[in-house]
């Protein structure tokens, strides 16, 4: 029933059924119901929003799983870990991460070793460290292949574009997200379309082809996902589109709430990444320069606590 709750976005409701289950696992000494018990706890603070609190309840849950020599537990509780730090410290998500890379080779499962190189990817990637990332999204294309996944390998395609968009090749970041579409087709998937709409949009756009990105901002207005990380990418590729076409004022207006719904769910990087957009757009408006200056050095402070070399390097384009 808590896992139900917290699937269904209903994390406080799961918390009794949790309190619960953590009694009776430690009253009849069950560590493995036990720690699996802390790992959902750590679940539903992270869905609230709470990452340090989620990580000190998974840190319960691996210390029982290691107690246990349960690696099994021990890499779902360093992955969930390694998920929390993401968002507060990216370099201490990486180094937990590439302890659950270890595990996962160990354990077999390749499908869980492309995930976790996905993660370690998406990490390296908010740290600016492209090549690394590359890196780990071609080896976790790979496996995806070898496998026969197919989303797996659209989502590497959309990964590898994404750094490419930064790096300026947008031929290249054109290439792979209409490989990443072509992908779906074996496996239609909407919201992994819609994803590759939005980087295809912000290609367009960077490219200067606005009749081409109007095509794509249809489409994402069609698609209208409501699942909350293709929202945002969405709306903050849209915002990108209506300030190419001049449009500013419907661009904030467009993303305005997306810092506090991205820091709701515990989305430290969206939450951050919306405000740095804001207020670029805002620079065309009637905020003062210093009330700008201002939120610019509040946002290169959190980058910086948090690791966020991508977003630290956006900020010298920012005109304030």
């Amino acid at each position: 029933m808590a896992v139900a709750l917290v699937r269904m976005g209903k994390p406080q409701d799961a918390q009794g059924y949790i309190d619960t289950a953590l009694h009776v696992a430690a009253s009849i000494q069950d560590k493995e119901d036990e720690a699996r018990a802390y790992i959902l706890k750590g679940q539903v603070l992270s869905a609230g929003g709470h990452q340090i609190e989620a990580g000190e309840e998974v840190r319960k849950a691996l210390a029982l799983a290691q107690d246990l020599g349960n690696t099994g537990i021990q890499s779902t509780a360093l992955s969930n870990l390694a998920q929390y730090q993401a968002e507060t410290d990216t370099g201490s998500a990486l180094a937990t991460y590439k302890k659950v890379l270890q595990l996962r080779r160990a354990n077999g499962d390749p499908t869980a070793v492309a995930t976790c190189l996905f993660n370690m990817g998406d990490v390296q990637y908010h740290r600016g460290e492209f090549d690394a990332s590359e890196a780990s999204y071609r080896e976790a294309i790979k496996i995806s292949t070898e496998q026969k996944d197919q989303p797996g390998v659209a989502l590497g395609f959309m990964s590898l574009a994404e750094i490419n968009l930064e790096r300026n090749r947008l031929s290249e970041a054109e290439r792979q997200a209409l490989d990443a579409l072509e992908k779906l087709k074996e496996a239609p998937d909407p919201n992994l379309e819609s994803i590759a709409d939005s980087v295809l949009l912000r290609v367009e756009v960077e490219a200067g082809k606005l009749s081409e990105a109007q095509r794509y901002a249809d489409r994402i207005r069609q698609i209208a996902s409501q699942d909350p990380d293709t929202s945002f990418e969405n709306r903050m590729s849209l915002a990108t589109y209506l300030k190419a076409t001049g449009h500013s004022t419907e661009a904030v207006q467009q993303i305005r709430s997306l810092p506090a719904e991205a820091k709701q769910r515990g989305s430290n990087f969206a939450a951050l990444e919306a405000e740095l957009f804001l207020l670029e757009l805002e620079a065309d408006g009637h905020t003062s320069a210093g009330a700008r200056k201002e939120s610019l050095s509040s946002i290169r402070r959190r980058a910086e606590r948090a690791g966020f070399g991508l977003l630290i390097s956006r900020m010298a384009h920012v005109r304030v």
